[in-house]
């Protein structure tokens, strides 16, 4: 990747952007209307000097061949389908779930396949400790996929609901819930064990 650009004020933000400067990117665009976002979170003002602001979403489209999505699934699904045309745009990396149902995600999946650019989604329990521990234990064992049933206990209250916020990530309709928001890391990391029904 030499130039990426980040979309998503959020995630986009105090995730993405940290962890591609630390993992060596240095040509980061933004659009300028997360300056104040930016500005606002101190823990990201050392980063300050690898961001250069554009005004416009199609002059950021132009400069970059890398982009990141940290956007609400409507969202996503709308702006990929525009993006898988553009020439000068070669890698993409996307958040989960990538649109509002299912059936549109897997619709999405067929369309990016075929627009021979590289995608990766954001599923990233694989590369938490836990995680990789149960993809290492599980792939140590020949038949992975031949234990009855597995149980993961996993217990937590989101910040939406501790705090009552009526966001997208709530709502099944939107592409939120617990099984679209949260599940889906746990189905992508057992879809890559082996595992085909859960």
């Amino acid at each position: 990747m030499n130039t990426i650009g980040i979309l998503g004020s959020g995630f986009g933000l105090y995730g993405y952007l940290p962890a591609l400067i630390e993992a060596g990117e240095k040509n980061i665009l933004l659009p300028v209307r997360y300056k104040d976002k930016f500005s606002a979170r101190s823990e990201l003002q050392k980063y300050a000097g690898y961001v250069q602001w554009v005004f416009d979403d199609r002059v950021l489209f132009e400069m970059i061949d890398s982009i990141v999505l940290a956007l609400p699934p409507e969202y996503q699904l709308d702006l990929v389908k525009k993006l898988i045309h553009i020439k000068n745009i070669k890698n993409l990396l996307l958040e989960k779930p990538l649109a509002i149902s299912p059936e549109e995600s897997s619709k999405l999946i067929d369309d990016l396949v075929h627009s021979n650019k590289r995608f990766r989604i954001g599923y990233n329990f694989r590369f938490t400790s836990w995680g990789s521990g149960i993809f290492e234990l599980l792939n140590s064992i020949s038949h992975p996929v031949s234990f009855n049933r597995l149980y993961i206990s996993w217990s937590f209250i989101a910040p939406h609901y501790s705090n009552n916020a009526l966001v997208w990530k709530r709502f099944n309709s939107l592409g939120g819930g617990a099984l679209r928001f949260y599940g889906i890391h746990l189905i992508a990391l057992l879809a890559e064990i082996g595992y085909r029904k859960v």
